[in-house]
Formats: structure tokens, C-alpha cells, sequence
């Protein structure tokens, strides 16, 4: 019989815990909100402020950019990314905290995540930047538009992400200029140490594009704003999906956003159709 090593079982692990961080601080952010004057649903019809457009705004040229990939230069997309991540961070600490202070601890967040290039902080600083990214959009957009969104990019995603797909191939160039659009997941708890250059050469190294955190995670949000049990119901698919991926271990390019995708929709939509959310 085959047995699992504990080496093999901490990616999972890990991307499990991962994914329930950024889904906990979603929730928490959304839940937060309850407090509002008029009700949570309220955020529902916010009057978008000129820094979280330029937040969506950011994310959006990234996504294009993705797509197009037109832009070869590796500070281009290191700004881009790190733009569009700090911008994220606010919009998270927003929801928290005085608008001065979230974009103080944003700033310093985001020079320390420049300074100190270990995994450890790179992955904290990608999963608060996705959550305010993702929560941005939730409380935004209706969710038949992020469905659709949803969709669309799945699609894209199963045909671009397998190995030799225009995903696949543009993420390895992007990794082998040093700019990581996304989530190292380390082989071993000792990995989180690493610096990040020497991190993403190990052989038992995993990524996962900051886009398949974001995209789920707008259900996340969404099912936040009927109450804490349909979050976290949500929530756990998304888990579970995470923990399945995890445990695949270092394997040639793979679309991570279906699973992820299906984890979080199947969830949603039973919660739909029984009018819970």
C-alpha cells in the first residue's frame, strides 16, 4: 500500500489554511459591516470613493494584461502587481479601520513585504492583498455579474492552464523573471523561510495565481453578507477544493481555478435556490 509522507501532506496543509485565512478575513471584513447605521445590505449600493475605483480599475489591467500579454518588462509587471496588491490591502483595512490609518498600515505593509523577501511574508501580503481585491468586487457587483465573470474565466482558465497553454507558459516566464503573481506554497514548514529566489528554483515548490484566490472568494463575500453560517459553508468548499489541489504535490501546470471555482460555487448556488442567501 501506498502510504503519504508527512513532506507530502504539508502542501495541502498549508494551502488549506491558506485559503481559510483569506476566507476569515473576508468574512470578517463583510460581517463587520453589520454594524452600519442602515444594514449590511447597504453596501450593496455603495457610492464608489476615487481610490477604489482606481482599485478595480488596477485589478482589471492585470487581468487584461494576463490576457494580452503585451507587457514583457519585468519592473512593468512588478509595479503592476504591487500597485494593484497595495490598493487591495487599503481597500481591506478600509472596512476596519479610519481611512488615514488603513492607507498608513497599507503602505507599511507593502514595504515590508518589498523589504523582506521571504515566503512567509510574500504569501500574508498576497492574501490580504486578493481579500480586499475579491471583497472590493463583492460588495460591488451583483452576483449574477461575478457568475458570469466566474465563468468566463474558468473557461479561460481549463484551456490556458494546462501545461503548454498561453497561462501556463506567460506564469513560468513571469516566475522566471522573479515576479510571482501569486501564492508559493512550500514543500516544507522550513520552505516558508526560504528567500523568495531561492524558493520558487525548489523542485517540490507550488503556486497559485493571486486570480484563483480572488475569483471564489467573491462568493465568499457575497454569501457573507446573508449571515456567518452560508460564509462559512462556502467557505469550506473552498477548503476542500484547496486540500485536494495541495495534496496533487509539485505537478506540471494545472488549471487551479476550476476546482477552487466549482468548491465555492456548488455551495452558493444550493444556498441560492434554498433562498439562504
Amino acid at each position: 500500500m501506498e502510504t503519504t509522507s508527512p513532506r507530502a501532506v504539508f502542501p495541502a496543509l498549508f494551502l488549506g489554511v491558506c485559503e481559510a485565512t483569506v476566507c476569515g478575513l473576508a468574512i470578517l471584513a463583510v460581517r463587520s459591516l453589520a454594524t452600519h447605521a442602515t444594514g449590511i445590505r447597504s453596501v450593496d449600493a455603495a457610492i464608489l470613493v476615487p481610490w477604489q475605483a482606481l482599485a478595480m480599475l488596477m485589478a482589471a489591467a492585470l487581468v487584461v494584461a494576463l490576457i494580452v500579454r503585451s507587457v514583457k518588462a519585468r519592473t512593468a509587471w512588478e509595479l503592476l502587481l504591487g500597485i494593484t496588491l497595495f490598493l487591495g490591502v487599503w481597500v481591506y483595512l478600509w472596512h476596519l479601520l479610519p481611512i488615514e490609518f488603513a492607507l498608513l498600515a497599507a503602505s507599511l505593509v507593502t514595504l515590508v513585504q518589498a523589504w523582506v523577501r521571504r515566503v512567509w511574508v510574500h504569501d500574508a501580503f498576497i492574501l490580504l492583498g486578493t481579500a480586499g481585491v475579491a471583497l472590493n468586487f463583492a460588495l460591488v457587483f451583483p452576483p449574477h455579474i461575478l457568475a458570469v465573470l466566474l465563468v468566463g474565466l474558468v473557461v479561460y482558465d481549463t484551456f490556458g492552464g494546462r501545461p503548454g497553454g498561453v497561462i501556463a507558459r506567460f506564469a513560468a516566464s513571469l516566475v522566471h523573471r522573479g515576479v510571482i503573481p501569486g501564492l508559493i506554497v512550500p514543500g516544507s514548514i522550513a520552505g516558508l523561510s526560504d528567500n523568495i529566489p531561492v524558493a520558487i528554483h525548489k523542485p517540490d515548490a507550488i503556486f497559485l495565481g493571486a486570480g484563483d484566490l480572488i475569483l471564489p472568494l467573491l462568493f465568499v463575500a457575497q454569501a457573507a453578507i446573508a449571515g456567518l453560517l452560508p460564509a462559512v459553508m462556502v467557505s469550506l468548499g473552498i477548503i476542500a477544493a484547496a486540500l485536494w489541489l495541495g495534496s496533487r504535490g509539485p505537478t506540471p501546470a494545472f488549471p487551479a481555478l476550476a476546482p477552487l471555482a466549482l468548491g465555492a460555487a456548488i455551495p452558493y448556488f444550493v444556498l441560492m435556490f434554498t433562498h439562504v442567501v
